[in-house]
């Protein structure tokens, strides 16, 4: 049993197993100060599966965690308002992050199922991946600076809050790609105004397409 607030390196808490649960009832922040990489194995994990159950229903503040969801066990997150640092893997059954504000450098991949984020704002330095079918819904995000968009699989992720994108690079050697690729894939923007790049050496801006990236705007770079 885990309470307060939890500040470490990197932990894991990995539930699999009809009956198997971890109780952080009282638990409202996990911060892992390291996170680096998700490549790298850098970051801590929360993943309940195959039935397994972590009770953390008052954890509103997450810095630094891998949320891995494929739908088998039970993990809830729509109390979560601050994502930050981290990744949300949402396969087999849909989630929706109801209270979300702030998803700050935070990528979403939405495999196979559907992600609602209805009252999310900021995704700057973060992304949005779909494959297989997955969909994002995020109505009233305005501020996707820094952010990489790619869509496969045949389906559209529309963003109407945006009316401005910037590159907003912290460093040399920094690139944000928009990519749609497939039949019926579709990234429309139809707010969008302006778009600048970064003034750091070789930063790049790519919108990437095989099949339609919709931009009704007017472009600055």
């Amino acid at each position: 049993r885990l309470q307060g607030d939890w500040s470490s390196d990197v932990c894991s808490s990995d539930l699999d197993g009809t009956n198997s649960r971890i109780e952080m009832g009282s638990l409202t922040r996990i911060s892992d100060t390291y996170a680096s990489g998700f490549g790298e194995d850098l970051y801590s994990t929360l993943s309940a599966k195959n039935g397994g159950s972590i009770d953390a229903a008052a954890l509103t503040t997450l810095t630094g965690v891998n949320l891995d969801l494929d739908g088998t066990g039970t993990l809830a997150v729509s109390q979560i308002t601050s994502l930050l640092r981290s990744r949300a893997s949402v396969t087999g059954a849909g989630q929706t992050f109801s209270n979300l504000t702030d998803a700050t450098d935070t990528e979403f991949l939405a495999t196979g199922a559907a992600i609602s984020l209805p009252v999310l704002t900021t995704l700057r330095w973060g992304g949005m991946t779909l494959a297989s079918g997955g969909t994002i819904t995020a109505p009233l995000v305005t501020d996707i600076d820094g952010a990489n968009l790619s869509v496969s699989g045949g389906v559209t992720l529309r963003l109407a809050g945006v009316t401005s994108y910037s590159g907003a690079g912290t460093g040399n050697d920094q690139h944000r790609v928009f990519r749609a690729e497939g039949a019926g894939c579709r990234i429309e923007l139809p707010a969008l105004q302006t778009m600048t790049g970064s003034t750091y050496y070789n930063n790049r801006r790519s919108e990437e397409h095989t099949s339609e990236l919709q931009s009704p705007c007017n472009l600055v770079c």
